[in-house]
């Protein structure tokens, strides 16, 4: 959620710096401008990029791995304190969770396999044609 959310507020502070730029320098938009819309744009980009490095790993992710004492240390991070054992039983009910569903994955009929193949065709599109870079 985190990631989607600097995602988000990156492409707002980059359309925020374009309004500026034009209305500092509104005749130029054919010049200089462009320049600096995506070089003042990819500003958040990198101050997520640097704050992403800082981000601990997910206590999730650690848990489904045994890394118990990593995931304390992630989960107090958040200001979560928990014993050894809560994780233990957290990791089981994770990995019961996963066999659940690759248990129930082979249910999916043809027609809902159909409509997923077709909208993860939809969204590779997007990503390949870049429609990213104009939003």
């Amino acid at each position: 959620m985190l990631q989607q959310w600097m995602i988000t507020v990156g492409i707002l502070l980059a359309y925020i710096v374009a309004i500026d730029v034009l209305r500092v320098a509104p005749g130029s938009a054919n010049s200089v401008d462009w320049r600096l819309f995506l070089g003042l744009g990819a500003l958040p980009a990198l101050a997520g990029l640097i704050l992403r490095a800082e981000m601990p790993e997910s206590p999730r992710w650690l848990l489904q791995h045994g890394r118990f004492d990593q995931a304390r240390a992630a989960l107090s991070s958040f200001g979560l304190e928990v014993a050894t054992g809560e994780l233990e039983v957290s990791a089981r009910r994770l990995d019961e969770a996963r066999a659940e569903r690759r248990r129930r994955s082979g249910r999916w009929s043809i027609g809902v396999r159909r409509a997923l193949v077709v909208i993860c065709g939809y969204f590779v599109f997007q990503q390949i044609t870049g429609i990213n870079v104009p939003l």
